[in-house]
């Protein structure tokens, strides 16, 4: 494998969070709203918001698209960084990988195209109460299910499967999985998304280096002396 390889998929496990994180806090500039009473008001103070922020909630899409495609070349980096001695783990984590993936492409049409559109409707209240239609319908909240998934856990079982593989020190395992909880339990704000940022992309360094150096061909993602973990 060519080092322009390795490299690029290094910067993959890197940048993929941070791309997650930044798109995060841009959207959450763009779009958060004090606004109480009905559903409908609320819908509309936050398409006003977009409309009103609206370069930067576009910037917030692009960045979240190309987390999404990063996704793909992470996935397939952490997986083969694992299987070779933790394989059920690898897979898991593939899995909720591609999740992660095809999901991210959904909420990226359903979340940040749609509201785009509905944002720069001439009839902003129609357009709320379409947008409310849309989250209440039953497919587009079955759409969403997948990016959530594996957004959420993916990490955290990969980082397991590359701590059992031995791959990766403990402290890098206990910060993915900590920036993963804080993301379960608290969901996205300013403090937690950020939180969840910083630990992922620590925690991932140590697989980062591990791929630069080579440890993305498989049966040689550790030293021959470091006793593997079983599967």
């Amino acid at each position: 494998m060519s080092t322009m390889t390795r490299v690029a998929a290094a910067a993959s496990i890197i940048l993929m969070p941070a791309a997650v994180g930044v798109g995060d806090q841009l959207r959450m500039r763009a779009d958060t709203v004090e606004a109480s009473g009905t559903g409908l008001d609320r819908a509309t103070a936050e398409l006003a918001a977009v409309h009103a922020h609206a370069g930067t909630y576009a910037v917030a899409s692009w960045v979240f698209y190309a987390a999404a495609l990063l996704t793909i070349p992470m996935t397939i980096a952490l997986w083969r960084l694992a299987v070779a001695r933790s394989r059920r783990w690898a897979l898991a984590g593939a899995t909720l990988g591609a999740l992660a993936a095809v999901g991210q492409f959904a909420h990226l049409m359903g979340e940040f195209a749609m509201t785009q559109v509905f944002a720069g409707s001439a009839d902003p209240v129609a357009a709320a109460r379409i947008s409310l239609e849309w989250d209440q319908n039953a497919l587009s909240n079955a759409l969403i299910v997948p990016y959530l998934v594996g957004v959420l856990l993916a990490p955290a079982v990969q980082a397991v499967a590359l701590r059992r593989a031995r791959v990766v020190p403990l402290w890098a395992m206990i910060a993915v999985l900590a920036g993963s909880a804080v993301m379960v339990v608290g969901g996205s704000s300013p403090a937690g998304s950020a939180a969840w940022t910083v630990l992922l992309v620590a925690g991932f360094v140590p697989a980062a280096a591990t791929a630069v150096r080579g440890g993305l061909a498989r049966g040689n993602t550790v030293p021959a002396a470091a006793a593997p973990v079983p599967a």
